[in-house]
C-alpha cells in the first residue's frame, strides 16, 4: 500500500495575506491540484500527462498535514477527492516542514508513503509511479 503525504502546514510568508495550499490555479485550489494528480483525474500537463488525465491512481490514499486552523479550509477544498483522506493535524505548529512529514509518515497506513508540498500543482505522478515501483 502506498500513501500520498501533502505537507500544508507552512505559514505562506512569501505568498502574502493568503494560505497557499488553498490557494486557486485556473479556479481549483493547489492542494486539491495536488492530490488530484496523485489520485490520476487532473487535467493533462506534460510531463507524465497520460497518467495525469485518466490515468490510474498512483498512490492508495492521501494523508494531509496541516496546522489545526487551516482544517476547514483545506477539508473543503478536498471534497469529492477520490482517494481516501487522512489527517495530520499539527499539534506543536511552526517546527518546521521535517516535523511536517515526520506527522504525515505516522498517519500514513502504507508501507510506503510519497511525500509533496502543497504548492506543486503539477508533481508528474510518472516520477511517482516510477519512485515507488524501484522502491
Amino acid at each position: 500500500m502506498v500513501t500520498g503525504a501533502v505537507i500544508a502546514g507552512g505559514r505562506s510568508t512569501r505568498f502574502g495575506d493568503a494560505d497557499k495550499s488553498v490557494a486557486e490555479l485556473c479556479g481549483v485550489p493547489m492542494i486539491r491540484r495536488v492530490t488530484n494528480r496523485l489520485a490520476g483525474v487532473d487535467d493533462p500537463v506534460p510531463p507524465g500527462a497520460a497518467r495525469a488525465a485518466g490515468g490510474d491512481p498512483v498512490v492508495d490514499d492521501v494523508v494531509v498535514n496541516c496546522r489545526p486552523d487551516q482544517r476547514d479550509a483545506i477539508g473543503a477544498a478536498m471534497e469529492g477527492v477520490s482517494l481516501p483522506i487522512r489527517w495530520a493535524i499539527d499539534d506543536d505548529t511552526d517546527q518546521g516542514p521535517v516535523a511536517g512529514i515526520q506527522n504525515a509518515c505516522r498517519a500514513a497506513p502504507g508501507e510506503y508513503v510519497f511525500v509533496v508540498a502543497c504548492d506543486m500543482p503539477f508533481v508528474d505522478p510518472a516520477f511517482a509511479a516510477t519512485l515507488l515501483a524501484d522502491a
